[in-house]
């Protein structure tokens, strides 16, 4: 008796679940399906530089919004930033997405160990990203360029690839130049510029 009672506690406590996750399973394919997501310019972006040895590196926060032109919300499932200089395009190194508890004017004049201090959540990885039905969604992205994809005082092209639903892809590109001058003051320190 008692064994067929464990059985029918098992079978009681395994429809729930099953339910659960081919609920979960429907909505995740729902979300896939449904949106239309286009990435907008950037209209403004975060730099720091750091100086590695001989090296200096150039690191970026750069906001990029998510717009869904669709009525449902939709799932971002990856993003490619690269810049592109005559026939050339090489990837900026995109390393986690951050959210803040703080407006963005307030890091203009925060060092590198200030912002990782008061920095909230690092998402690693970082996707997917859901983006509700005729809204935008602003994400700030870390990024490093390893692959020296940006010359310093030359307009480049920046281009933002986005995948999203069932690969589906938008992209967009941009003008994008970061002077010497800048570059020279925000060394350890961030600074916030125009393209």
């Amino acid at each position: 008796m008692g064994d067929i009672m464990a059985e029918y506690d098992f079978m009681i406590s395994l429809v729930p679940a099953l339910g659960a996750v081919a609920l979960s399973i429907f909505n995740w394919y729902k979300l896939k399906q449904a949106g239309v997501i286009k990435p907008l310019r950037i209209v403004n972006y975060g730099l720091w530089s750091v100086k590695s040895g001989e090296r200096k590196v150039k690191n970026l926060f750069l906001p990029v919004t998510l717009e869904n032109i669709a009525m449902k919300s939709g799932l971002v499932t990856d993003i490619s930033i690269s810049f592109i200089d005559g026939t050339e395009e090489k990837p900026l190194d995109i390393t986690r997405r951050i959210e803040m508890d703080m407006p963005g004017g307030l890091m203009g004049g925060m060092t590198v160990n200030d912002f990782r201090i008061k920095q909230t959540k690092i998402l690693v990885p970082f996707y997917p990203v859901n983006v509700p039905g005729q809204e935008g969604r602003l994400i700030l992205l870390d990024c490093v360029d390893r692959w020296d994809a940006i010359t310093l005082d030359k307009q480049l092209t920046c281009k933002i690839d986005v995948t999203y639903g069932y690969n589906k892809k938008s992209s967009i590109k941009f003008p994008f130049i970061i002077t010497s001058e800048s570059w020279d003051s925000a060394l350890d320190h961030i600074k916030w510029f125009r393209p």
